[in-house]
């Protein structure tokens, strides 16, 4: 009996060891979370900058040059990534596997979707939810990996997951998500990179949860450090004026920089110029809403900088975010006044 039970587990042995062998060929290499870790990094602090509205001012333009620019930096990293891979297999004496082209297609798959979805996004709205997303689904292209290579990429694809689909129910700032995303790509892939090189880092399961929180520090704590610097504005040596002492001021000093407070009630003229396929308006009018709460901004030249300060919060830096909530369009039909739409919706400006 005894005999049984030592032959039992030295079965099991040799069969846990030809499962491992055969994953060496079906790993993520330290140079591919490097070149696409760094790329997408680059690519989330760089395109906005490069492409938008002052640069290129038509909106059909402007999204086809940005998904053009993307989709031949990532297709160039891709190239780079798969030449360096058949490199190093051939110098370990490994081939690429039939499971690893596979892998290697589902990858591309998710990148392909993450481009899909920008596009989409930037035409049809739901942007503030872009970086969470594409944080989602690396993640699970990263889980879909971890399922044929080792556990920890499964561990940080289901981090990724969580943490992308939390930005997304916490409804976190546009800028928030998008320096937790430059983090992920940035510093997250790199040291992932480096602790699958070394297998007995993560080879039991304390060591995989203590090797996860390390990793979730390096990526969180950056990134929230560098929004909030962005984020962080205090005007130093700027005239703060009320609005009524700002219309008394002659052309000059008025076109300075300043600060100008507006009082809760103020009344703000919104000019509204709207079309569709059916509908046009006849002219542009103006839709009179008030202030709830005070608020003070800066101008300079006549023109807001980006720079405000809502009663009871900190200064903001040019992160505007403009959200829509219960938003409910009803087309009424009367017999006396006729066809009218009624449109209710919740405006957030964060």
């Amino acid at each position: 009996m005894m005999n049984q039970t030592v032959s039992s587990s030295s079965q099991l042995d040799a069969i846990y060891s030809m499962m491992e062998d055969g994953q060496h060929s079906v790993k993520m290499e330290r140079h591919s979370l490097l070149i696409w870790g760094l790329t997408a990094a680059v690519l989330i602090l760089i395109t906005d900058l490069l492409f938008n509205p002052q640069t290129i001012s038509v909106r059909w333009q402007l999204i086809l040059s940005q998904t053009m620019f993307i989709s031949i930096i990532l297709f160039l990293a891709g190239v780079w990534d798969l030449k360096l891979t058949r490199k190093v297999r051939q110098q370990r004496d490994e081939s690429i596997s039939f499971i690893q082209l596979q892998l290697t297609k589902v990858w591309w798959f998710f990148v392909a979707l993450i481009v899909l979805l920008n596009v989409g996004m930037n035409f049809f709205g739901g942007g503030y939810m872009f970086y969470g997303l594409t944080i989602a689904l690396i993640g699970m292209a990263f889980y879909v990996q971890g399922l044929f290579s080792t556990q920890m990429l499964k561990w940080i694809g289901l981090m990724l997951i969580l943490i992308g689909l939390a930005s997304v129910a916490l409804n976190l700032h546009f800028l928030a998500t998008k320096w937790l995303a430059a983090g992920v790509f940035g510093l997250g892939l790199p040291m992932l990179a480096f602790i699958l090189e070394k297998p007995s880092t993560h080879s039991t399961l304390l060591k995989r949860i203590i090797l996860s929180l390390i990793w979730f520090g390096v990526v969180i704590f950056p990134s929230m450090f560098a929004f909030q610097s962005e984020s962080t504005f205090e005007p130093v040596g700027l005239v703060k004026r009320n609005f009524s002492e700002y219309k008394s001021l002659n052309a000059t000093v008025a076109a300075e920089k300043q600060i100008i407070h507006f009082t809760a009630g103020t009344s703000i003229p919104v000019n509204i110029t709207m079309d569709g396929n059916i509908l046009e308006m006849e002219a542009s009018k103006d839709l009179v809403m008030k202030l709830t709460k005070d608020i003070s901004v800066v101008i300079e030249n006549g023109k807001t900088s980006g720079h405000y300060k809502i009663a009871g919060a900190k200064w903001t830096n040019k992160l505007t975010q403009i959200q829509t909530k219960k938003f409910k369009m009803e087309s009424i039909i009367e017999q006396q006044k006729g066809p009218y739409v009624n449109l209710n919706f919740n405006l957030q400006i964060k």
